[in-house]
């Protein structure tokens, strides 16, 4: 067992407010912001003080599943998003190469455009994932140019059938066919 530092540790965190009591505080839902002004110490203050809680509370959105859970490398797959406090503005769907939620855009996400169909529900096409291979990506969301979801999900891509890389044989690919005929061909 040890002890730990908190952010009230003044020694650790010299840009904290002073202990008080008489503040007014009020949360910023947009802004993800507690916002601390004024109170009483031996004296009134006259500060405000403002501390980003998003990474606790996230946003008024969350993701919890997707339909289907996998696509083909070169996307262009249609994707149904549940989940809850969604709304018609400015939707963003982030694909983040790996397994961990990232706190904004980096060179391994990449951003597609989503569609608002209900509070439960969004609906995107998968970017091409071909600059990162078939791998697996961290689906998250950003509304309203909002924080991103402190929910996620996983999203995995898989490799294409390529024709130039393919063998096709059987009967079903011979001149003689006749239309209508049922033929099978094995790919």
């Amino acid at each position: 067992m040890k002890w730990c530092t908190y952010a009230s540790d003044p020694d650790t965190y010299k840009n904290i407010p002073k202990a008080r009591e008489y503040a007014a505080m009020a949360y910023d839902q947009r802004e993800s912001k507690l916002i601390l002004f004024g109170g009483w110490n031996n004296g009134w203050f006259d500060d405000l003080y403002s501390l980003n809680v998003s990474k606790i509370v996230g946003p008024s959105y969350a993701i919890t599943g997707s339909d289907p859970a996998l696509g083909q490398l070169s996307g262009n797959v249609p994707l149904t998003i549940t989940g809850q406090g969604f709304k018609d503005a400015n939707i963003k769907v982030l694909f983040t190469c790996g397994s961990k939620p990232v706190d904004s855009s980096s060179k391994m996400t990449l951003e597609v455009p989503g569609t608002f169909v209900s509070e439960t529900e969004l609906q995107c096409i998968t970017p091409n994932f071909e600059q990162f291979g078939p791998k697996e990506a961290v689906l998250q969301l950003s509304i309203a140019n909002g924080d991103l979801t402190t929910t996620w999900i996983t999203f995995n891509y898989f490799l294409n059938t390529r024709a130039i890389k393919s063998l096709a044989f059987g009967p079903g690919l011979l001149p003689e066919v006749a239309p209508g005929a049922i033929v099978e061909f094995v790919i």
